[in-house]
């Protein structure tokens, strides 16, 4: 264990503050002081914020390597893509609220995402198409039998409304 400590102690450039006060420490050496720290606790869950801030390429690359060599369940929070697709095995999106789940790392999720968003653009297409029939329809005036008819006139109404959040979701995404 002495000799791990060390390791970490050397790769996080640590050693200098081996006896100093850590809250007279700058953010990014409390930020490498608690990532040591917690790498040597042996956690069965480990939860990261944006863990490779503060740290240079070299401290990045011994992050990767104590994590992959580590034996827990790791779940990161980063903006860092090389670190997302070295280490993820699932990648999870939080949209509007909505979880959704990607197996693997980053070029994976964006290569999943984009095929998410021409599934979605086809289905509003043919949401489109569907609701330019029944306003057709619903021009040409309801007819006989008309509580089956006023139903369908609702649901035109619905789509509408229906083809208007996707429409919005498709722009933003």
């Amino acid at each position: 264990m002495d000799e791990k400590i060390e390791k970490v102690l050397q790769e996080f450039d640590l050693k200098q503050f081996e006896n100093s006060d850590v809250n007279l420490l700058s953010g990014g050496e409390q930020r490498r002081v608690t990532l040591a720290g917690l790498i040597l606790q042996k956690p069965d869950i480990l939860l990261l914020d944006e863990p490779t801030n503060h740290l240079d390429v070299y401290m990045v690359e011994f992050l990767e390597e104590m994590i992959l060599k580590g034996k827990f369940t790791l779940l990161f929070i980063s903006h860092d893509r090389y670190f997302i697709d070295h280490l993820a095995t699932r990648t999870i999106e939080i949209d509007e609220g909505s979880l959704r789940s990607f197996e693997g790392g980053y070029e994976n999720y964006l290569t999943c995402k984009e095929l998410l968003i021409l599934s979605l653009q086809k289905q509003h297409e043919n949401l489109l198409k569907y609701l330019k029939g029944e306003e057709e329809w619903l021009r040409r005036g309801v007819k006989a039998r008309l509580k089956r008819n006023e139903g369908r006139k609702q649901r035109v109404f619905e789509l509408r409304e229906n083809a208007k959040k996707k429409s919005l979701v498709g722009e933003k995404t």
